[in-house]
């Protein structure tokens, strides 16, 4: 029984945290500087991938 307890109580500690971490990262993420930041890391990624594509392609 109280072993349970116990196990109740660390898990709804760790989902608090866990979820205001989240809220915490979700405000942070929605910022227009991170979102474009974001956007033009994820574009050069898929360049340089495609590039990569296109030039083993070739060989």
């Amino acid at each position: 029984m109280l072993l349970g307890v116990i196990d109740f109580v660390i898990s709804m500690l760790y989902l608090g945290v866990l979820s205001l971490v989240a809220t915490k990262a979700v405000l942070w993420l929605k910022r227009p500087s991170v979102t474009k930041a974001l956007e033009r890391t994820s574009a050069a990624i898929l360049t340089a991938l495609g590039l990569g594509t296109a030039v083993s392609a070739n060989s």
